[in-house]
């Protein structure tokens, strides 16, 4: 298991979080303009917690493990759940898309593991 040393809320090149760990940095991210992150009040509750997996889940209450070299779609519709489980308890990242209804937003999870991708 790998050990979260901070968050970050990313705006620069993207909109959403880096969670960095004593091994990777994880991106979870919308294209910049194109929907909105919510989460639980304060993520510093998660410093130094452990990961232990992580999951999403979409409108239709579909869950799906992230798994190494996972190249499924992640497209949850107008919005979808990230779920960082760890053990100090579940890190969820919220992500809405807010578009005018002809194209969506890329929406991804990126880490050494896994680099998935989709359209919201």
């Amino acid at each position: 298991m790998e050990t979260i040393k901070e968050i970050k809320e990313e705006t620069k090149y993207f909109d959403g979080y880096r969670i960095i760990t004593d091994k990777q940095e994880i991106q979870v991210g919308i294209n910049n303009k194109g929907g909105y992150f919510a989460h639980q009040a304060d993520l510093t509750e998660f410093i130094g917690a452990q990961i232990i997996e992580i999951t999403t889940t979409d409108t239709a209450l579909n869950t799906k493990r992230v798994e190494q070299n996972d190249a499924d779609s992640l497209d949850g519709g107008e919005i979808m759940f990230v779920n960082v489980e760890t053990t100090k308890g579940t890190l969820q990242l919220t992500v809405y898309n807010s578009h005018n209804g002809y194209y969506g937003h890329a929406v991804w999870v990126w880490s050494k593991q896994f680099n998935i991708e989709c359209c919201l």
